[in-house]
């Protein structure tokens, strides 16, 4: 089971692996998709949630820490870092939004988290 240290990432958020950036809706969500994904080539993984934030995951502690190098993320960072993630990926849609000026934050992050699937 995941840990939060400090404190807990506003939800949605999206969590970097191996292989893909994948939308988290919620806290269970995020032990359903760490179990599912593979963890072997980075001692820690970009995490960002709902508020812009930049978090990291260390896989090998389980932690979930607000202590991250890219901070602040902006709306066309997340949605790039999202869709450079899924190039390689067949089924799954890119994000595409046009005017980023006119949607807010969190309603990039949950369609992106929708995009997503389930665990």
């Amino acid at each position: 089971m995941v840990q939060y240290q400090f404190r807990k990432p506003k939800f949605p958020i999206l969590l970097a692996s191996d292989t893909i950036v994948v939308g988290v809706a919620s806290d269970s969500e995020v032990n359903k998709w760490i179990k599912k994904l593979t963890f072997n080539e980075n001692s820690s993984y970009k995490v960002v949630d709902a508020t812009a934030e930049g978090w990291s995951y260390y896989p090998e502690y389980g932690v979930i820490t607000p202590l991250s190098i890219n901070k602040r993320w902006t709306k066309k960072k997340i949605i790039d870092f999202y869709n450079d993630s899924i190039k390689t990926e067949e089924n799954k849609k890119k994000y595409v939004a046009k005017s980023l000026g006119n949607i807010k934050l969190g309603v990039i992050m949950e369609q992106i988290a929708q995009l997503s699937g389930t665990p």
